[in-house]
C-alpha cells in the first residue's frame, strides 16, 4: 500500500525536480571536494564514489533555494548520478540528476528549493546513488548518506 501524500507535497517534489534540472552549471572551483573540504573517505558497505553536502543553516520563510555541493570519483567515464533528498521522517523530498555529458560534472553545486511552509525542520539526509556501466552490465551503488541541519527560524 502506498503512502498518501498531500497535494503540496507532490507539487513541491514536482518543481524541486524543475529546479534542480535548470541550475547553471557549476564554476567547480571551490567546492565539493576540493583540497579546502575533503570528502569522507567510505565507511563500510559503502563505495568510495563520492558524496554531496548542505551546509547547517536555518529554515527560511517561503521558499528558497538551498546549495547542495558534490564531488564525486565514478570508476568509468561513462556515468550518471541521483542525489536524493530526505525530510526528518525520511521521505522523499526531491532529486538532482547529474550526469558524465555536462561541463565540469565531477565537482559542483546544484540546488533543492525547500518551502519553509511544507516541512519541518530538522535533520535531513542526502544520498548519491552512481550508476555506471562497465563494459555491458550496468552497475548502481549507494553514496554514504550525508546529513544537515535546517532549525526553525526566530
Amino acid at each position: 500500500m502506498q503512502p498518501r501524500t498531500s497535494w503540496g507535497v507532490r507539487v513541491l517534489t514536482g518543481v524541486v525536480m524543475i529546479v534542480g534540472t535548470l541550475a547553471p552549471p557549476s564554476s567547480g572551483s571551490t567546492v565539493g571536494a576540493t583540497r579546502d573540504r575533503p570528502v569522507a573517505r567510505a565507511q563500510a558497505g559503502y563505495p568510495d564514489y563520492g558524496s554531496a553536502d548542505v551546509r547547517n543553516q536555518r529554515l527560511r520563510r517561503g521558499c528558497h533555494t538551498y546549495r547542495v555541493e558534490y564531488g564525486l570519483r565514478p570508476p568509468t567515464p561513462d556515468w550518471s548520478a541521483v542525489v536524493q533528498l530526505y525530510t526528518p521522517r525520511n521521505q522523499r523530498l526531491g532529486t538532482l540528476l547529474l550526469d558524465a555529458n555536462r561541463p565540469d560534472p565531477l565537482v559542483g553545486h546544484r540546488g533543492f528549493e525547500i518551502c519553509g511552509v511544507t516541512v519541518a525542520p530538522g535533520r535531513f539526509k542526502i544520498q548519491v546513488e552512481l550508476i555506471y556501466t562497465d563494459g555491458r552490465e550496468d552497475h548502481r551503488a549507494l553514496t554514504r548518506p550525508t546529513y544537515f541541519r535546517l532549525t526553525r527560524r526566530r
